[in-house]
């Protein structure tokens, strides 16, 4: 009889905590299903080609986020600044974006002539750090902006080019 006590007490203890630990893991299932609906404001990043296309088309400048890999500062950058719901509005109404990859051997065409995205941005915008960004208005006059900015200090930036070029 002892036996059995214990035994049906054993299984209800070894129930209730298989029971709480699935629990517990639907309930941090539901908590990251949740925070994956939430979504980040993103920034719609174009090509080159099809952001100078545009460009050409609706006269809007483009933006550059000159990037490497291995940039902490880019990271911090692509976190900090452009998933900011004010960058966002900005660039959207604004701007034609990219990401280009300043180590990258991808090819592209500027001004007729066919680049890696490497030459592009070490030799034609003369990028010597990370991360950087180049404005290019509709008339091709190019802007090179070095160092991590904020979002206040970015949307600044890119209002004072688009102001200054006209």
């Amino acid at each position: 009889m002892k036996k059995t006590t214990l035994f049906i007490a054993l299984f209800f203890c070894f129930s209730a905590i298989s029971g709480f630990t699935f629990f517990s893991k639907n309930e941090v299932k539901d908590k990251q299903e949740t925070a994956q609906t939430i979504k980040k404001p993103k920034i719609e990043w174009l090509t080159f080609e099809e952001a100078m296309k545009k460009s050409a088309e609706d006269k809007k400048p483009v933006f550059i986020d000159v990037y490497t890999d291995w940039c902490g500062w880019c990271k911090k950058m692509d976190k900090n600044t452009f998933q900011t719901q004010e960058v966002v509005e900005y660039v959207a109404q604004n701007y034609h974006a990219v990401k280009l990859d300043a180590e990258s051997e991808d090819a592209t065409s500027f001004d007729g002539q066919k680049l890696t995205y490497r030459q592009l941005s070490g030799g034609v915008f003369k990028i010597t750090g990370y991360p950087s960004i180049v404005l290019i208005n509709s008339k091709k006059e190019v802007a090179v902006a070095p160092g991590y900015r904020e979002k206040d200090d970015f949307i600044d930036m890119l209002k004072k080019f688009k102001e200054d070029r006209k």
